[in-house]
Protein backbone atom coordinates (compact mmCIF):
# COMPACT_ATOMS: atom_id res chain seq x y z
CA UNK A 1 0.00 0.00 0.00
CA UNK A 2 1.32 3.39 -1.00
CA UNK A 3 2.17 5.94 1.69
CA UNK A 4 -0.60 8.41 2.49
CA UNK A 5 -0.21 12.17 2.15
CA UNK A 6 1.06 14.01 5.20
CA UNK A 7 -2.38 15.30 6.23
CA UNK A 8 -3.73 11.74 6.35
CA UNK A 9 -3.39 9.34 9.26
CA UNK A 10 -0.66 6.97 8.17
CA UNK A 11 -2.45 3.64 8.64
CA UNK A 12 -5.72 2.48 7.14
CA UNK A 13 -8.35 -0.06 8.00
CA UNK A 14 -7.62 -3.55 6.72
CA UNK A 15 -9.72 -4.42 3.65
CA UNK A 16 -11.74 -7.61 4.01
CA UNK A 17 -12.94 -9.63 1.00
CA UNK A 18 -16.63 -9.34 2.00
CA UNK A 19 -16.47 -5.60 2.75
CA UNK A 20 -18.18 -3.09 0.50
CA UNK A 21 -16.63 0.28 -0.23
CA UNK A 22 -19.28 2.06 1.84
CA UNK A 23 -18.63 -0.21 4.84
CA UNK A 24 -14.90 0.31 4.34
CA UNK A 25 -15.42 4.08 4.51
CA UNK A 26 -17.49 3.67 7.69
CA UNK A 27 -14.78 1.59 9.34
CA UNK A 28 -12.04 3.99 8.25
CA UNK A 29 -13.94 6.99 9.65
CA UNK A 30 -14.51 5.13 12.93
CA UNK A 31 -10.81 4.28 13.14
CA UNK A 32 -9.72 7.86 12.54
CA UNK A 33 -12.21 9.24 15.07
CA UNK A 34 -11.01 6.75 17.67
CA UNK A 35 -7.36 7.68 17.18
CA UNK A 36 -7.91 11.45 17.03
CA UNK A 37 -10.41 13.12 19.42
CA UNK A 38 -10.62 16.16 17.11
CA UNK A 39 -11.44 14.13 14.00
CA UNK A 40 -14.94 14.29 12.49
CA UNK A 41 -17.01 13.54 9.40
CA UNK A 42 -16.17 17.02 8.11
CA UNK A 43 -12.45 16.30 8.58
CA UNK A 44 -12.78 13.06 6.63
CA UNK A 45 -14.71 14.81 3.85
CA UNK A 46 -12.12 17.59 3.69
CA UNK A 47 -9.27 15.11 3.29
CA UNK A 48 -11.21 13.15 0.68
CA UNK A 49 -11.96 16.44 -1.14
CA UNK A 50 -15.70 15.79 -1.13
CA UNK A 51 -18.64 17.71 0.31
CA UNK A 52 -19.44 16.52 3.84
CA UNK A 53 -23.18 16.17 3.10
CA UNK A 54 -22.38 13.99 0.08
CA UNK A 55 -20.06 11.85 2.18
CA UNK A 56 -22.77 11.54 4.85
CA UNK A 57 -25.26 10.31 2.23
CA UNK A 58 -22.72 7.77 0.96
CA UNK A 59 -22.04 6.44 4.46
CA UNK A 60 -25.78 6.13 5.18
CA UNK A 61 -26.45 4.34 1.90
CA UNK A 62 -28.55 7.21 0.57
CA UNK A 63 -26.32 7.81 -2.46
CA UNK A 64 -25.12 5.24 -4.98
CA UNK A 65 -21.41 4.82 -5.56
CA UNK A 66 -20.35 5.14 -9.18
CA UNK A 67 -17.14 3.66 -10.60
CA UNK A 68 -15.68 7.15 -10.83
CA UNK A 69 -16.43 8.01 -7.19
CA UNK A 70 -15.01 4.72 -5.89
CA UNK A 71 -11.89 5.18 -8.00
CA UNK A 72 -11.43 8.82 -6.92
CA UNK A 73 -11.94 8.18 -3.20
CA UNK A 74 -9.95 4.95 -3.32
CA UNK A 75 -6.94 6.75 -4.73
CA UNK A 76 -7.23 9.47 -2.10
CA UNK A 77 -7.19 6.73 0.53
CA UNK A 78 -4.04 5.33 -1.15
CA UNK A 79 -5.69 2.00 -2.01
CA UNK A 80 -3.94 -0.01 -4.68
CA UNK A 81 -5.57 -0.39 -8.10
CA UNK A 82 -6.53 -4.06 -7.60
CA UNK A 83 -8.39 -3.24 -4.38
CA UNK A 84 -10.21 -0.35 -6.07
CA UNK A 85 -11.17 -2.59 -9.00
CA UNK A 86 -12.50 -5.21 -6.56
CA UNK A 87 -14.67 -2.60 -4.83
CA UNK A 88 -15.99 -1.40 -8.21
CA UNK A 89 -16.83 -4.96 -9.27
CA UNK A 90 -18.55 -5.66 -5.96
CA UNK A 91 -20.67 -2.53 -6.34
CA UNK A 92 -21.75 -3.71 -9.80
CA UNK A 93 -22.71 -7.12 -8.39
CA UNK A 94 -24.71 -5.47 -5.63
CA UNK A 95 -26.61 -3.44 -8.23
CA UNK A 96 -27.49 -6.59 -10.16
CA UNK A 97 -28.79 -8.44 -7.11
CA UNK A 98 -31.21 -5.72 -6.07
CA UNK A 99 -28.97 -2.89 -4.97
CA UNK A 100 -27.69 -3.18 -1.44
CA UNK A 101 -30.45 -5.04 0.40
CA UNK A 102 -29.28 -8.65 0.07
CA UNK A 103 -25.61 -7.73 0.40
CA UNK A 104 -26.28 -5.67 3.52
CA UNK A 105 -28.32 -8.45 5.13
CA UNK A 106 -25.49 -10.92 4.50
CA UNK A 107 -23.00 -8.44 5.96
CA UNK A 108 -25.16 -7.91 9.07
CA UNK A 109 -25.56 -11.66 9.53
CA UNK A 110 -21.79 -12.07 9.23
CA UNK A 111 -21.31 -9.27 11.78
CA UNK A 112 -23.73 -10.93 14.22
CA UNK A 113 -21.91 -14.26 14.03
CA UNK A 114 -18.61 -12.48 14.66
CA UNK A 115 -20.06 -10.57 17.63
CA UNK A 116 -21.42 -13.70 19.27
CA UNK A 117 -18.29 -15.74 18.53
CA UNK A 118 -15.77 -13.22 19.87
CA UNK A 119 -16.26 -12.05 23.45
CA UNK A 120 -14.16 -8.91 22.99
CA UNK A 121 -17.11 -7.20 21.24
CA UNK A 122 -19.08 -7.39 24.47
CA UNK A 123 -15.99 -6.42 26.45
CA UNK A 124 -15.61 -3.23 24.40
CA UNK A 125 -19.14 -2.21 25.38
CA UNK A 126 -18.32 -3.01 29.01
CA UNK A 127 -15.29 -0.71 28.80
CA UNK A 128 -17.45 2.13 27.47
CA UNK A 129 -19.45 2.07 30.72
CA UNK A 130 -16.35 2.70 32.81
CA UNK A 131 -15.57 6.30 33.90
CA UNK A 132 -11.92 5.86 32.86
CA UNK A 133 -12.85 4.73 29.33
CA UNK A 134 -10.94 6.39 26.49
CA UNK A 135 -12.55 6.51 23.02
CA UNK A 136 -9.30 5.46 21.39
CA UNK A 137 -8.86 2.16 19.57
CA UNK A 138 -5.18 2.03 20.56
CA UNK A 139 -6.13 2.35 24.23
CA UNK A 140 -8.79 -0.36 23.84
CA UNK A 141 -6.26 -2.58 22.04
CA UNK A 142 -3.78 -2.25 24.91
CA UNK A 143 -6.41 -2.97 27.57
CA UNK A 144 -7.82 -6.04 25.79
CA UNK A 145 -4.50 -7.25 24.35
CA UNK A 146 -5.80 -7.02 20.79
CA UNK A 147 -4.41 -5.50 17.62
CA UNK A 148 -5.67 -2.08 16.57
CA UNK A 149 -7.11 -3.65 13.40
CA UNK A 150 -9.13 -6.13 15.47
CA UNK A 151 -10.51 -3.30 17.59
CA UNK A 152 -11.40 -1.16 14.55
CA UNK A 153 -13.22 -4.04 12.87
CA UNK A 154 -15.08 -4.80 16.11
CA UNK A 155 -16.12 -1.14 16.42
CA UNK A 156 -17.34 -1.13 12.81
CA UNK A 157 -19.48 -4.24 13.48
CA UNK A 158 -20.98 -2.73 16.63
CA UNK A 159 -21.79 0.47 14.74
CA UNK A 160 -23.42 -1.36 11.81
CA UNK A 161 -25.69 -3.38 14.09
CA UNK A 162 -26.61 -0.31 16.11
CA UNK A 163 -25.11 -1.64 19.34
CA UNK A 164 -22.73 1.31 19.54
CA UNK A 165 -23.28 4.97 18.76
CA UNK A 166 -20.63 7.66 18.44
CA UNK A 167 -22.52 10.70 19.70
CA UNK A 168 -19.30 12.72 19.43
CA UNK A 169 -15.66 11.89 18.81
CA UNK A 170 -15.10 11.82 22.57
CA UNK A 171 -18.44 10.26 23.55
CA UNK A 172 -19.41 6.69 22.70
CA UNK A 173 -22.73 5.23 23.84
CA UNK A 174 -23.52 1.58 24.50
CA UNK A 175 -26.86 0.93 22.74
CA UNK A 176 -27.18 -2.75 23.62
CA UNK A 177 -29.66 -1.93 26.38
CA UNK A 178 -29.68 -1.45 30.16
CA UNK A 179 -30.49 -5.09 30.84
CA UNK A 180 -27.47 -6.50 29.01
CA UNK A 181 -25.26 -7.60 31.89
CA UNK A 182 -24.01 -11.00 30.70
CA UNK A 183 -22.55 -12.46 27.53
CA UNK A 184 -25.80 -14.37 26.97
CA UNK A 185 -27.75 -11.10 27.22
CA UNK A 186 -25.36 -9.59 24.68
CA UNK A 187 -25.95 -12.47 22.25
CA UNK A 188 -29.71 -11.96 22.50
CA UNK A 189 -29.27 -8.20 22.00
CA UNK A 190 -27.12 -8.76 18.90
CA UNK A 191 -29.72 -11.09 17.38
CA UNK A 192 -32.50 -8.63 18.25
CA UNK A 193 -30.64 -5.77 16.56
CA UNK A 194 -29.99 -8.00 13.54
CA UNK A 195 -33.72 -8.73 13.26
CA UNK A 196 -34.51 -5.01 13.48
CA UNK A 197 -32.01 -4.14 10.75
CA UNK A 198 -33.21 -6.96 8.49
CA UNK A 199 -36.84 -5.87 8.88
CA UNK A 200 -35.86 -2.31 8.02
CA UNK A 201 -33.86 -3.36 4.96
CA UNK A 202 -36.55 -5.80 3.83
CA UNK A 203 -39.28 -3.17 4.07
CA UNK A 204 -37.10 -0.80 2.04
CA UNK A 205 -36.64 -3.53 -0.57
CA UNK A 206 -40.37 -4.18 -0.74
CA UNK A 207 -41.16 -0.46 -1.04
CA UNK A 208 -38.72 -0.22 -3.96
CA UNK A 209 -40.07 -3.36 -5.65
CA UNK A 210 -42.72 -3.74 -8.33
CA UNK A 211 -46.20 -3.07 -6.93
CA UNK A 212 -47.75 -5.39 -9.51
CA UNK A 213 -46.09 -8.36 -7.81
CA UNK A 214 -47.80 -7.66 -4.48
CA UNK A 215 -51.32 -8.62 -3.46
CA UNK A 216 -52.98 -7.00 -0.48
CA UNK A 217 -56.50 -7.58 0.79
CA UNK A 218 -58.10 -6.13 3.92
CA UNK A 219 -61.57 -5.96 5.40
CA UNK A 220 -63.21 -4.59 8.54
CA UNK A 221 -65.84 -6.62 10.41
CA UNK A 222 -67.69 -6.34 13.74
CA UNK A 223 -67.01 -9.31 15.99
CA UNK A 224 -67.91 -10.56 19.46
CA UNK A 225 -64.86 -10.91 21.68
CA UNK A 226 -65.79 -14.43 22.74
CA UNK A 227 -65.45 -15.53 19.11
CA UNK A 228 -61.87 -14.24 18.73
CA UNK A 229 -60.34 -17.63 19.52
CA UNK A 230 -62.50 -19.27 16.85
CA UNK A 231 -61.36 -16.62 14.36
CA UNK A 232 -57.72 -17.25 15.23
CA UNK A 233 -58.15 -20.98 14.66
CA UNK A 234 -59.73 -20.36 11.24
CA UNK A 235 -56.89 -18.01 10.24
CA UNK A 236 -54.26 -20.51 11.39
CA UNK A 237 -55.92 -23.20 9.28
CA UNK A 238 -55.99 -20.91 6.24
CA UNK A 239 -52.30 -20.11 6.71
CA UNK A 240 -51.36 -23.80 6.82
CA UNK A 241 -53.47 -24.54 3.74
CA UNK A 242 -51.76 -21.72 1.82
CA UNK A 243 -48.33 -22.99 2.81
CA UNK A 244 -49.21 -26.53 1.72
CA UNK A 245 -50.60 -25.20 -1.56
CA UNK A 246 -47.69 -22.93 -2.46
CA UNK A 247 -44.62 -24.66 -0.99
CA UNK A 248 -45.02 -27.86 -3.01
CA UNK A 249 -41.34 -28.40 -3.80
CA UNK A 250 -37.81 -27.25 -3.03
CA UNK A 251 -37.73 -25.23 -6.26
CA UNK A 252 -38.75 -21.58 -6.22
CA UNK A 253 -38.30 -18.38 -8.23
CA UNK A 254 -38.85 -15.79 -5.50
CA UNK A 255 -39.55 -15.49 -1.79
CA UNK A 256 -42.75 -13.79 -0.64
CA UNK A 257 -43.98 -12.67 2.75
CA UNK A 258 -47.40 -13.87 3.91
CA UNK A 259 -49.09 -11.84 6.66
CA UNK A 260 -52.41 -12.65 8.31
CA UNK A 261 -53.47 -10.16 10.97
CA UNK A 262 -56.49 -9.59 13.16
CA UNK A 263 -56.52 -6.69 15.60
CA UNK A 264 -59.08 -4.31 17.17
CA UNK A 265 -59.58 -0.83 15.77
CA UNK A 266 -62.10 0.14 18.48
CA UNK A 267 -62.48 -0.39 22.22
CA UNK A 268 -66.22 -0.02 22.65
CA UNK A 269 -66.46 -1.79 26.01
CA UNK A 270 -64.27 0.87 27.61
CA UNK A 271 -66.12 3.86 26.16
CA UNK A 272 -68.53 5.66 28.44
CA UNK A 273 -70.85 6.57 25.58
CA UNK A 274 -71.50 3.44 23.51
Amino acid sequence: MRALKKDFITTTTRVLPHSTFRLYLQAELARRCSTNPQYSLRSFALQLKIDHSTLSQILRGKRLLSDRVISKLGKRLALDSSTIDAFILQEKLRSVEGRSTQGEIRQLAHDTVSLISNVFHYTILELIRLPEFKPDSRWIARVLNLTVDEVNLAIARLLRLGLLEMVAVDKWVDKSGPHVTTLEDFSHAAIHHLAQQVRKLSSMGVSQGTHARRERHATTIPIKRERLEQARQVLAKIELELIDCLATSDEYDDVYQLEIKIYPITDLNNQEDK
